[in-house]
């Protein structure tokens, strides 16, 4: 098989992160305790030494309130307590609520309401039952209008989370968020020296960058781009959108690109043509514990699609795989390309690497990889390319 050794990045990432002290962002999802059979996953499921931080996906936002987005999240057994209880395991992991809402922009609207939310947010970690060590804003990108208010939000957020902090002498609570990878968003949503300034955490949205309502065959998480991509799509890779953000002024130190452990699927119009940029009829076949149509987890790939028999493509360009049966086609991340992507992130002095979701690994070792594979390939891959190590990518 080729090698491809890593291409000639100029400069922008100079900082060197050890990899040991690497991040290990991993989304836990409230939504996995609905799945039947094998699919079912609770917080008593985690390793709890996997991450070094577990995001708490999600909280909602109501006006200017984090509320609780499931009925047994909250409360002395709730799901917010069972995941904070992982930190005895592992007393280094640190947690954060991930709060969502697609009214947010109303929230920003106003200095008052901003103001709310702020005071709100610090009394809310505060109450019994919700140890959170910190927050991640996983709002979508706001319009051009709001990116102002936005970066406001940033600002003020980390002033009341370091002055609450020196008035009870606790520590500072973690301010954290998670971005788009698409360049129109960043360009119209993000003031990125503001955010960067103020935030802890930049997790990347390095994933669902293509998907079947895109009409072609293609790959959501590349590393690298492929000849042969339109423009509009050159960009769409892990390296084009992390040297983005740091163009902008994003600190590299601060970076978490994100892995998404489940495939995105698509059916093609027909069966018989099946590389990159083909036409599609919609999205793949929902799969059986996840039943969702357009994805599925890593454990459905590797139990359910792949011995199909299924026809696995490795691209040399985009060092990801993708796989085809029949009239399903299928853009995944294996072992090998989380490795890939692990050692690219640890050669270039980024801070660490973000992972969607726990629940879609192979949490149970149904395919007879170990549990968690994926997640333990990153810590395997952490730290092999450092201080300008030459690394292939294979």
């Amino acid at each position: 098989m080729l090698l491809f050794l890593l291409h000639v990045l100029g400069g922008l990432a100079m900082v060197t992160a050890q990899g040991a002290s690497m991040r290990r962002v991993c989304y836990y999802t409230n939504w996995s305790q609905y799945r039947v059979g094998f699919g079912q996953f609770w917080p008593e499921d985690i390793d709890a030494n996997l991450c070094t931080h577990i995001i708490y996906a999600f909280a909602n936002l109501s006006g200017t309130n984090i509320i609780p987005r499931e009925w047994n999240d909250d409360g002395p057994s709730g799901l917010y307590v069972r995941v904070n209880s992982l930190k005895n395991a592992n007393p280094e992991l640190s947690t954060l609520l991930g709060v969502i809402g697609d009214n947010f922009e109303d929230m920003l609207a106003t200095d008052a309401n901003r103001a709310e939310f702020v005071a709100n947010t610090i009394a809310y970690f505060r109450e019994p039952y919700r140890e959170f060590d910190g927050i991640n804003l996983d709002f979508k990108a706001p319009s051009a209008f709001y990116s102002a208010r936005f970066a406001l939000l940033f600002q003020e957020l980390r002033a009341a989370f370091d002055e609450e902090a020196n008035a009870t002498g606790s520590v500072p609570l973690i301010l954290s968020c998670t971005l788009s990878g698409k360049l129109t968003e960043i360009d119209q949503g993000y003031d990125i020296p503001v955010i960067d300034m103020n935030a802890d955490l930049i997790n990347l949205l390095t994933y669902d960058l293509w998907a079947s309502w895109d009409g072609a065959t293609g790959h959501h998480s590349p590393l690298f781009q492929r000849s042969g991509q339109a423009a509009a799509a050159s960009y769409l890779n892990w390296e084009a959108i992390v040297d983005y953000y740091i163009l902008l002024g994003a600190s590299v130190e601060k970076l978490n690109p994100g892995l998404a452990f489940y495939a995105r699927t698509f059916t093609l119009a027909n069966g018989l043509i099946n590389g990159y940029d083909v036409p599609t009829s919609g999205p793949g076949v929902a799969g059986t514990w996840t039943a969702t149509a357009g994805q599925l987890s890593y454990y459905e790939v590797c139990l359910d699609f792949l011995p199909a028999p299924a026809t696995v493509v490795w691209n040399d360009e985009h060092v990801v795989p993708y796989a085809y049966f029949q009239d399903q086609w299928v853009a995944y991340d294996n072992a090998q390309s989380v490795g890939n992507k692990t050692r690219w992130a640890t050669e270039r002095g980024i801070g660490g690497v973000m992972t969607f979701a726990l629940d879609m690994d192979d949490f149970a070792d149904l395919c007879s990889e170990g549990k968690f594979p994926l997640h333990q390939t990153v810590i395997d891959n952490m730290g092999l390319c450092i201080n300008g190590t030459e690394c292939a990518y294979v």
